[in-house]
């Protein structure tokens, strides 16, 4: 950092600091971004090599960033300290990370996407603070988000790594251990969510949402179920455009705000209301984030009339949820020449019969496709007793 003149006393918001014996330092200056410096111990498993190694990950996370945000790093400095522990922490310019993140052991998307997490504080929870504990879930799931958006850009496997961390989160979320072999998932906080769900808080509870039986209770909700709450937003977004630059231009402007007024649930919800008024973002935002529901979908299509004149039936049942619960399910229609239609379904918590009249035989259909909406699906399509495409 640079020298402060003397004589000239300011009020520090956070302090942090990283010793080690035989210590390892390099510096670097990218362009485009401030001076890079990482730091870390050269005992155990640990060596100058790895050490880079997180240096340049680091800083291929940060250039993503300021180009998807728009915003440049303001602290004249990135600090990158690896320290022997299992978490990160982010500070001002200052990084901490624990060392396992250099091991070879560790796969390669959730390492790259703890990194990406910690870089993104840069701007969530520093650049954009939030305004409450209330509203601390947006710093959490936009750092989780945004580095599941780096993965997703940058990685050679970035669809699948995005795909699985998605999936990975909702069995969390649902207490379903079938995202076990999964690099993202975890056993212990699954069989912890499969124990107490019933009893934690909604995201907008912040750290109160968890409870004596459930400790993890507001990582799962404010990263994991926030990050998720984010790529819905996206996806409603994007079916709504056509693409992602409606969502990108959200993420932009939030990072552009004052920082004396920090982020707010209620400041997200208004933001999204000027862009997309036709949904209602108050019930969205009161059932994902003020809410614990989780809805499950009972559901079968059948394709029905001639060839000449194609027909989708759609029977749908909302389960797990209160009657008022309303959300907006997109079904997917492919066909033979690779086109595909999107059509939508809205579900308010009863048994409902839909019929689509088609311009063609479809040869697949998938409901919610994406995870366009947080939910369990349970169904299948068919024709004729054919089974055309299975659900998740």
């Amino acid at each position: 950092m640079k020298p402060v003149p003397e004589g000239i006393l300011f009020p520090t918001m956070m302090l942090g600091f990283t010793l080690a014996r035989r210590p390892y330092e390099v510096t670097v200056e990218p362009q485009g971004l401030p001076p890079v410096t990482a730091f870390g111990a050269t005992t155990g498993y640990q060596h100058p090599e790895r050490i880079e190694t997180v240096l340049e990950q680091v800083i291929g996370s940060a250039r993503f960033f300021q180009d998807r945000f728009e915003r440049r790093i303001e602290s004249p400095e990135l600090l990158v300290t690896l320290i022997p522990a299992l978490h990160g922490q982010a500070f001002d310019g200052f990084l901490h990370l624990g060392d396992v993140l250099s091991a070879s052991y560790l796969p390669d998307p959730v390492r790259d996407k703890v990194l990406a997490h910690e870089v993104a504080h840069q701007w969530w929870g520093h650049r954009a603070p939030w305004a409450s504990y209330r509203d601390q879930w947006l710093s959490e799931a936009l750092a989780e988000y945004s580095a599941l958006l780096y993965l997703e850009a940058e990685s050679e496997k970035g669809g699948r790594s995005l795909q699985q961390a998605l999936d990975a989160y909702t069995n969390e979320l649902l207490g379903s251990f079938e995202s076990s072999f999964n690099p993202f998932g975890s056993q212990v906080v699954v069989d912890l969510m499969r124990k107490g769900a019933h009893r934690i808080g909604p995201i907008g509870h912040g750290y109160r949402a968890r409870t004596v039986e459930t400790p993890t209770a507001y990582r799962t909700m404010s990263y994991r179920k926030g990050a998720l709450v984010l790529h819905m937003i996206r996806m409603r977004l994007r079916l709504a455009t056509g693409d992602d630059g409606t969502f990108f231009e959200l993420l932009a402007e939030l990072a552009a705000k004052p920082p004396s007024q920090g982020l707010t649930t209620t400041d997200l919800a208004q933001r999204l209301e000027r862009r997309l008024p036709e949904d209602d973002w108050r019930r969205f935002f009161d059932q994902w984030v003020y809410g614990t529901e989780i809805p499950s979908y009972r559901w079968d299509a059948q394709l029905v009339g001639s060839d000449e004149a194609p027909a989708l039936r759609l029977s749908l049942e909302q389960l797990d949820a209160s009657p008022d619960f309303a959300v907006v399910l997109p079904l997917r229609v492919r066909f033979t020449d690779d086109r595909e239609q999107n059509l939508f379904v809205r579900s308010a918590g009863r048994l409902e019969e839909i019929e689509f009249r088609l311009d063609a035989t479809p040869t697949s259909i998938e409901l919610n496709p994406d995870h366009a909406v947080l939910a369990r699906m349970i169904g299948r399509s068919r024709r004729s007793g054919t089974l055309l495409d299975d659900s998740r």
